[in-house]
């Protein structure tokens, strides 16, 4: 079962100047939409900005939230991860979308000028037999990698392959995939795993990074959760496709 560490979410809009004449009210929603989800929210660094987060050591949670004049974004993490296939049916995930929906609304956002998200995770391959750096080397091929490792004069510790492209229906993707190691948890939680999170490094064989982005998009119904479905059953059918890579 492939598992998501890291969702990162970002909405861009054209100015709407309902923002600035709502901006108490807009407070008002992040802060008490969902009760007790926020640790705080203050106001940001940029001017008519707010700034909410909850971090919790117990449960390895957190999520942050940033609503701008053009823009809102946000991060949802779990520190050992939850199933990819089911990440937009969370809690965590459902109450954002609540959130994003009455905040579209109140300031009569009805189109996009970029929509984005982001899934970051590890997976294992479907014969349960690991190696994943002889795997992904093979993709690449023997010749490449033992000619980089000759060219430096050393051994590569890590690679990964990476796809960018559009789909027919315009949806933009960065698609990066490599044999799982420490650098992925830096990379997800910006600082080194502890023993927790070494253990399930060791129960997995790959990591993942897919980005899916699409431009100038209708969002009448302020529902970010129907927007990143069809960009989630995308991750999954590639996620299927590296477990499946040959031994």
């Amino acid at each position: 079962m492939a598992r998501v560490m890291n969702l990162i979410w970002r909405l861009d809009y054209p100015l709407s100047y309902s923002f600035m004449d709502k901006l108490g009210s807009m407070r008002r929603i992040v802060t008490e939409t969902v009760p007790n989800y926020w640790t705080k929210v203050i106001d940001g660094n940029i001017l008519y900005s707010y700034v909410a987060d909850y971090h919790n050591i117990e449960n390895g949670v957190a999520r942050d939230m940033s609503v701008e004049v053009q823009s809102m974004n946000g991060q949802l993490r779990w520190r050992t991860g939850t199933d990819l296939a089911r990440v937009l049916q969370t809690e965590d995930f459902r109450n954002i979308d609540r959130i994003v929906q009455n905040l579209l609304k109140i300031i009569d956002v009805k189109e996009i000028k970029r929509a984005g998200v982001r899934f970051q995770g590890m997976g294992n391959f479907a014969d349960g037999k690991g190696r994943g750096f002889q795997r992904f080397s093979k993709v690449i091929t023997n010749n490449v990698v033992t000619g980089v490792e000759n060219a430096v004069g050393g051994d590569n510790d890590d690679l990964a392959i990476i796809f960018t492209g559009k789909t027919k229906d315009g949806i933009g993707y960065r698609i990066q995939c490599g044999p799982s190691s420490q650098t992925d948890f830096i990379t997800f939680f910006q600082q080194p795993p502890g023993e927790k999170e070494l253990e399930i490094l060791k129960l997995n064989d790959f990591s993942f990074d897919f980005d899916l982005f699409e431009f100038n998009t209708s969002f009448v119904e302020h529902n970010l959760f129907r927007w990143a479905t069809t960009k989630l059953e995308k991750a999954v059918e590639v996620v299927a496709v590296f477990e499946k890579l040959a031994s």
